[in-house]
């Protein structure tokens, strides 16, 4: 038996690292829409269940498949990394993908700072030429 776990949208927080220019434009009004509404819909304490639950179920590959990010932030980005380490599951047997919220304003997609970052989980066996997506990783 193989088992398959998947994590969608846990959107992380951070804006650690960012500066007051990152927040011209459309990122400003996503970062307002989080500090006054959406921040209770993603609450971190279900992410440390979450990570609590990882540890012991030991799956054997994790799926996180998008919007790790609200506005596509290297600090939400740096606490995504943090939290995928802390499950103790290797990147071998993890795979993440962006969601449009890791793409939200263009020069993030552009200079492929989600694709450096998250390297590690993004190995493949297939690819379409030197296109970052999709792709696919074979398991057994």
């Amino acid at each position: 038996m193989f088992r398959l776990t998947q994590v969608t949208d846990p959107h992380f927080r951070s804006f650690a690292g960012a500066r007051a220019t990152d927040f011209l434009g459309k990122r400003f009004f996503g970062a307002l829409n989080l500090v006054l509404n959406r921040r209770r819909k993603h609450r971190m304490e279900y992410l440390c269940s979450l990570l609590n639950d990882l540890r012991v179920e030991s799956p054997d590959h994790l799926a996180v498949t998008g919007d790790l990010s609200n506005v596509s932030l290297v600090g939400e980005w740096s606490a995504a990394i943090r939290w995928l380490e802390a499950t103790g599951l290797p990147a071998e047997t993890t795979t993440v993908i962006p969601g449009n919220h890791d793409a939200y304003v263009s020069q993030v997609t552009r200079s492929g700072v989600f694709e450096r970052i998250f390297a590690p989980y993004q190995t493949a066996e297939f690819r379409i030429e030197d296109e970052p997506y999709p792709f696919a990783r074979l398991r057994g």
